[in-house]
């Protein structure tokens, strides 16, 4: 299913970040799109800017592992990322937030 899916929402990946500011941040359509935008992040998201993880944060609440391992193994990487920023007492990368 999301292997074949996914590739499609590729090609929209730049575009789908302003379709998600303009939704209310209780509307239940952003929170699923935070949760594709998160997904797809993984391989199409800027290098650094942990967006896979500033999604994830905004987006549902659903187990992460239904995703996959890589997606897992990527988040791992992006809040040891933020962890490091935070000991170090960097500001968080553009596109992205401290939560």
């Amino acid at each position: 299913f999301w292997p074949d899916r996914s590739f499609d929402l590729c090609s929209s990946y730049l575009t789908l970040p302003d379709l998600y500011a303009t939704r209310p941040s209780s509307s239940q359509v952003k929170k699923l799109l935070s949760a594709i935008l998160s997904f797809l992040a993984l391989t199409m998201g800027k290098e650094g800017a942990r967006e896979s993880l500033h999604y994830r944060l905004a987006g549902s609440k659903e187990p992460v592992g239904v995703w996959g391992h890589e997606y897992v193994r990527n988040l791992a990487g992006e809040v040891s990322g933020e962890y490091d920023a935070v000991q170090e007492g960097a500001t968080p990368p553009e596109g992205g937030d401290k939560a």
